[in-house]
């Protein structure tokens, strides 16, 4: 099982949206844990074109304030997305079985 979480945005928000939107996002993130607790990720696409990748085994609490910082300071952040995953094969606690980023 797994639970996935994701935002697109059409037009540039201001820091004061930015914020709404993390806050938001991690708490539809984190309630998604109760479908996933071995592995969290999240991609983060911003308006230049980086991609941030954020994983760590376990849960969203480990890696949610690296994403919403990276959220709320980002000039524009056209796309987030996060999921949980529940281990059914590999070992949970190598990042390469975990996360389809």
């Amino acid at each position: 099982m797994c639970g996935i979480a994701g935002f697109v945005g059409l037009r540039p928000l201001d820091r004061q949206k930015r914020r709404h939107l993390a806050q938001v996002f991690s708490s539809v993130w984190a309630a998604h844990e109760t479908r996933g607790r071995d592995a969290s990720g999240a991609l983060v696409r911003r308006a230049d074109g980086r991609i941030m990748v954020f994983k760590t085994p376990g849960v969203t609490s480990h890696i949610v304030k690296p994403v919403t910082s990276e959220v709320v300071e980002g000039d524009h952040v056209p796309l987030v997305v996060g999921h949980t995953r529940l281990a059914t094969s590999g070992d949970p606690r190598y990042n390469v079985n975990n996360h389809p980023f």
